[in-house]
């Protein structure tokens, strides 16, 4: 088994069992187009590596935080013209294990529940991940404050870009920081 330091992206779409629950060929036909028409060839443009595809969802990796935001802002932007065709994508910087078979890390779990957090066609990054942006980019993103993510055992600052809805299932316990 070897481990190594990435940038985690999950990305999922939004209502993807009503979805298929309605017309399971339109689903099916929907989640072809996404990763085959817009996720595989930007995700390749930036350098990321699919370690994995869960149906309708994905699990990136990305070796530079930049190509990693970049990748799911355009991903977002493209999306964003077609209303019906929507992901949420979240983000973590942590260690991936791997062998053989299959990746391992509280890395991937953070960043799929992170995932969960997002806004329809938003992003939703930990704070370990937004320390590490400047400038400009640090500048797209909001604090959603301290949140508790399921099987986490402790609370996650998340910053998303996107509109972000309070969910009735989302524990927020603090008031957003002023930024770092």
């Amino acid at each position: 088994m070897g481990s190594r330091l990435a940038v985690i992206i999950v990305a999922d779409i939004v209502g993807y069992s009503g979805m298929m629950a309605r017309d399971e060929k339109s689903g099916i036909a929907t989640v072809k187009e996404i990763n085959d028409a817009k996720l595989v060839p930007i995700c390749d443009r930036h350098g990321g590596e699919i370690l994995k595809r869960l149906g309708d969802g994905w699990i990136i990796a990305f070796g530079s935080i930049m190509a990693a935001l970049e990748c799911a802002t355009e991903i977002q932007s493209k999306l964003a013209k077609q209303p019906m065709k929507k992901l949420r994508i979240g983000g973590h910087l942590g260690e991936i294990t791997e062998d053989e078979d299959e990746f391992y890390g509280t890395g991937i779990n953070l960043a799929a529940r992170l995932e969960a957090e997002a806004p329809p066609g938003g992003i939703m990054i930990s704070q370990d991940l937004f320390r590490q942006l400047s400038g400009s980019l640090a500048a797209q993103f909001e604090s959603a404050g301290l949140l508790e993510l399921k099987n986490i055992p402790d609370p996650v600052e998340g910053f998303f870009t996107g509109r972000l809805r309070q969910r009735s299932h989302r524990k927020r316990i603090s008031a957003p920081s002023s930024s770092w």
